[in-house]
């Protein structure tokens, strides 16, 4: 697949800017010209949409659309976008993020009796394979062996005495203070989850249209321009630099494509 880079939140802005210059303003006609096929397009209307991402296509000779055209294939781009969200595909992979976005549970805390139990057979097992390794070796080397082996039946013995805290009903009671503590921030993350993945997508797709008229909201389409030693052109206002790829990409779109992907986004809100 020949790649390309959409800006977010609308692919339809994106290709009203930079589409070449078709013959009629269908989406297949437009995905032709690019050399993209509908299934592409829905990749990238699906990872942007669900990331919220501001990406944008590189420029080259896709730049020929003359201004009248421009907000018809921002419509027709747009249309395919929204039908698209629309789908049952896109539902999936929207169920398939908000599942694996879930927040899972602490695990819950053992028994003191239990913890201890499975220490001791894993000690056990590490006795064994000690045992065993002592045989094959040397007599010369045994006998630092044996003195871990030694060690390990010690802290075996230690466990069961009384007064050994690492197993006391205090500490069970800290781990069961910590799973409250663990499960009391679980349930609050279960919450923020609920609210910001409800089961149908309208939600993330408001977020993603909604950032894009935020930012593309205060385009100064008046601001001078200027090229460096360098021949990069940079904006004489230099907090403009500072802005948003997509507010800069508005602004080399013009305020008649902008306008339009503006429109198409809020007619697509109130739809929501």
């Amino acid at each position: 697949m020949k790649k390309k880079y959409f800006i977010i939140p609308m692919l339809f802005l994106s290709f009203g800017f930079l589409a070449y210059r078709v013959a009629d303003h269908s989406i297949d006609s437009i995905l032709q010209k690019l050399q993209m096929t509908s299934e592409d397009a829905k990749e990238y209307a699906w990872s942007d949409c669900s990331g919220c991402y501001f990406g944008h296509p590189m420029p080259g000779e896709l730049k020929d659309t003359p201004l009248n055209e421009r907000p018809l294939i921002v419509k027709a781009v747009g249309e395919f976008v929204k039908l698209y969200s629309k789908s049952e595909d896109f539902k999936r992979r929207y169920l398939e993020q908000r599942d694996v976005s879930k927040p899972q549970p602490p695990e819950s805390p053992k028994s003191m009796a239990e913890i201890k139990k499975n220490d001791k057979e894993q000690m056990k097992k590490s006795l064994q394979e000690m045992e065993k390794a002592k045989a094959s070796l040397p007599a010369s080397q045994r006998g630092e062996f044996e003195k871990m082996i030694q060690e390990l039946k010690q802290q075996m013995a230690e466990m069961d005495k009384q007064d050994n805290v690492a197993y006391s009903s205090e500490t069970e009671e800290y781990m069961k203070q910590g799973y409250e503590a663990e499960m009391k921030e679980y349930q609050e993350r279960l919450k923020e989850w609920e609210r910001d993945y409800p089961n149908e997508p309208d939600m993330m797709i408001r977020r993603w249209l909604e950032e894009f008229l935020k930012a593309s909201s205060d385009v100064d389409f008046d601001a001078q321009v200027s090229t460096d030693e360098f021949g990069k052109k940079r904006f004489v206002n230099a907090d403009y630099e500072h802005k948003p790829d997509i507010w800069k990409l508005c602004f080399r779109a013009g305020r008649q494509t902008t306008e339009a992907g503006r429109k198409f986004a809020e007619s697509w809100l109130k739809e929501l």
